[in-house]
């Protein structure tokens, strides 16, 4: 059965299994939960968790604030798109700020809107 053929685990067995995790975790001597956590780490970086806990860990370590994180993820997942996905992105992206007030007087200007409003 893969992952995506499972069933949705129950919330309460899950918090169950990350209890037991952890106090398992904690009867490691500290040369092994370090160890451990390399094991780990390289499990989800590999995975699509990756990109998030790549930024959350230089958080942690105060190496980024969340803002420069959550862009440098923004930027890694850009980069893993193909040329035609990034042009459906933009062109996607440009339709929402064209239809958005903030995107009036750009409708304007390339004359895809009405005439303005009359200000009487």
């Amino acid at each position: 059965m893969t992952e995506q053929d499972r069933p949705p685990p129950d919330p309460q067995e899950l918090l169950r299994l990350k209890d037991e995790l952890v106090s398992r975790f904690q009867q490691l001597p500290p040369e092994h939960q370090a160890t451990m956590s390399l094991v780990l780490v390289r499990e989800v970086m590999d995975g699509e968790w990756g990109v998030w806990l790549k930024g959350a860990i230089a958080i942690l370590t105060e190496k980024q604030t969340p803002g420069s994180a959550i862009k440098q993820a923004l930027l890694e997942q850009w980069g893993r798109l193909t040329p035609n996905e990034q042009a459906e992105v933009l062109v996607e992206q440009l339709r929402d700020v064209l239809g958005s007030d903030r995107g009036r007087p750009q409708q304007q200007e390339l004359g895809l809107a009405d005439e303005p409003p009359s200000e009487d």
